[in-house]
């Protein structure tokens, strides 16, 4: 789906760890993991896409697997079980994109410290 929709890298990293941190916590069935899949891609999307895919078009991809309902009734408990809060998501993505930014920064600090 990632290659499909023509989506950063950094939607497939955040949307690994969305499931990840689902399965960590809730067991789900064989029958519901490309649910789960699709429905993290979905939030995924949502905070590191310009242009965000459409419902009815994970459906057509997931080969109408699950129902746009289903889809949508699935992010209630994506939500509430990885805690996904604005908090969270801004130090994943933030850390994520900008560790080199965060090391020059750092060795600015250290040589500007060592200075004084």
């Amino acid at each position: 789906m990632h290659y499909k929709f023509e989506l950063m890298d950094e939607t497939l990293f955040l949307t690994v760890n969305i499931i990840d941190r689902f399965l960590e916590k809730q067991v789900v069935p064989r029958k519901k993991l490309q649910l789960v899949g699709v429905t993290a891609m979905l939030l995924a999307c949502k905070y590191e896409e310009v242009s965000v895919p459409v419902v009815e078009d994970l459906v057509l991809i997931s080969d109408r697997a699950y129902t746009k309902g289903q889809i949508l009734e699935m992010v209630t408990p994506l939500n509430k079980i990885c805690a996904f809060t604005g908090l969270m998501l801004i130090s994943v993505i933030t850390v994520h994109r900008n560790v080199n930014s965060i090391i020059h920064f750092m060795s600015i600090f250290i040589t500007l410290a060592n200075k004084w």
